[in-house]
C-alpha cells in the first residue's frame, strides 16, 4: 500500500455541499490513518470542517488576500495527493500548482484535463447518483482495492459544550426541554425547493391537532410533544406568521428559536430533536449527519432531486418530492398544499413520535 503524508481534499462551496462530503474525508482517513487529511474549504463551511474528527487541518481560502498567498500556503503543506471533490478553473489550477504528484478531480471543464493527472469522468449534471457518491468515487480512484477494504466511513459533526449549554438553557427556560419535539427549519438560501410559510402553518396546525395524535395512537393528555421553529433574526416575522393562526392550546406548544449565535448552536438544537422538517439545505444535511428521522423537500428537477441530494447514510429520511410544475417559478416554493402532500409530511413525524412515546 502506498504511503502518503499529506492529502488535501477540496470542497469550497456551501455548507450542505460540504456536509455530504464528510464521508469522503472519513473514508480517506480510514484508508491512510497515518496521513494528515487537510480540508481546503471556504468561510461558509470552515466551522464544520474544524469540528469533524477525520480532518486534521483546515485551510480556509477566504483567509488569503490573493491567489499567490493561498498557493504559497498550499505548497508549504507539501501535499502528496490533491483531491478536488468539485472543480472549477481556479481549484483545478491550484491543484496543478500545489506540487502534489497525484491530482484527482472530475474531468469537466477543458482545463481540468490539463490540471488533473488522475481525473474521473462523472457527468454530474445527469444526477444519476447522490452527491456523496460522486465524491466517494473520486476518493476510490486513488486506490480502489484499499477503498473497498476499509469501506465507506462516516464522521459525526461535533459542537462545543458552550453550544450545547446555550441550547439546553434555552430549552429549560421555555419549559420545552423535558418533552420530545419536532424541529422545523423552514428557511433556505434559495437553492432548494420548499413549501411556503402558509403551508408550514397548516402543517404545524395539523401536527398539533389532537385528532392527528389520536389517529396516530398518541396520548396527548400530557402534551406529549412540542414543536420548535428555528430561524435567524431576519426570519422572525415569517416565524410569527406561521403560528399566528393557531388556537391558544396549540400555540402554547410551539416555540420560536432565534439563533443569533452560530451554525454549531443550530447543530446542537438539531441533535436534540425527535423529528426534523425542512428543505434541502445545510441544516438539513446536518440532521442527516446525526441520522435524524426527518422530512426533506426536493423537486422533480434532477439537479434538486432526492437522488442527487439524499441525506447520505440516513435510513430514516422521508423525502417529499414536489413537482416542478407545482412550484412558483421564482421562489421555488409550492403554490398549493394538497392533502396528499400534507399527509406525506405529517404521517412520518407522528410515526416517529409514537415509536418514542410508546
Amino acid at each position: 500500500m502506498a504511503q502518503y503524508r499529506n492529502i488535501i481534499i477540496s470542497r469550497t462551496d456551501k455548507i450542505g455541499d460540504f456536509v455530504v462530503s464528510i464521508p469522503s474525508y472519513a473514508t480517506m482517513k480510514a484508508m491512510y490513518p497515518q496521513a494528515r487529511i487537510i480540508a481546503l474549504v471556504s468561510k461558509n463551511n470552515h466551522i464544520i470542517a474544524r469540528n469533524v474528527d477525520c480532518i486534521d487541518h483546515c485551510v480556509n481560502i477566504d483567509d488569503y488576500a490573493d491567489k499567490d498567498q493561498l498557493l504559497a500556503a498550499i505548497r508549504a503543506l507539501e501535499p502528496d495527493v490533491f483531491v478536488a471533490l468539485v472543480s472549477n478553473n481556479e481549484i483545478s489550477a491550484l491543484a496543478k500548482k500545489s506540487g502534489a504528484p497525484i491530482r484527482i478531480g472530475p474531468y469537466s471543464k477543458m482545463m481540468s484535463f490539463f490540471h488533473y493527472n488522475r481525473g474521473v469522468r462523472q457527468r454530474r449534471s445527469r444526477s444519476i447518483k447522490s452527491e456523496a457518491e460522486y465524491n466517494l468515487d473520486l476518493v476510490r480512484s486513488l486506490d480502489p482495492a484499499r477503498f473497498d477494504e476499509v469501506g465507506i466511513q462516516a464522521s459525526r459533526i461535533h459542537y462545543s459544550e458552550d453550544d450545547a449549554a446555550l441550547v439546553d438553557s434555552w430549552l429549560k427556560k421555555q419549559g420545552a426541554g423535558s418533552r420530545p419535539f419536532i424541529l422545523i427549519n423552514p428557511f433556505t438560501g434559495g437553492s432548494g425547493s420548499n413549501i411556503n410559510d402558509e403551508h408550514y402553518a397548516q402543517v404545524i396546525a395539523t401536527l398539533l391537532d389532537p385528532r392527528t395524535a389520536q389517529d396516530a395512537g398518541i396520548n396527548t393528555a400530557d402534551h406529549a410533544f412540542d414543536v420548535i421553529i428555528m430561524g435567524m433574526e431576519q426570519n422572525a416575522q415569517s416565524m410569527e406568521q406561521m403560528v399566528a393562526g393557531l388556537d391558544e392550546q396549540a400555540r402554547s406548544r410551539v416555540y420560536l428559536f432565534i439563533n443569533s449565535a452560530s451554525l454549531m448552536v443550530a447543530a446542537a438544537m438539531v441533535d436534540r430533536c425527535t423529528f426534523f422538517i425542512g428543505p434541502s439545505t445545510g441544516i438539513t444535511q446536518i440532521a442527516g449527519n446525526y441520522r435524524k428521522a426527518c422530512i426533506c423537500f426536493y423537486s422533480t428537477r434532477i439537479s434538486n432531486s432526492h437522488t442527487r441530494w439524499a441525506l447520505y447514510g440516513d435510513r430514516d429520511e422521508h423525502p417529499v418530492t414536489l413537482r416542478l410544475e407545482d412550484l412558483h417559478p421564482e421562489t421555488k416554493k409550492l403554490i398549493t398544499m394538497t392533502p396528499e402532500i400534507k399527509q406525506q409530511i405529517v404521517a412520518p413525524a407522528m410515526s416517529a413520535l409514537k415509536s418514542l412515546l410508546s
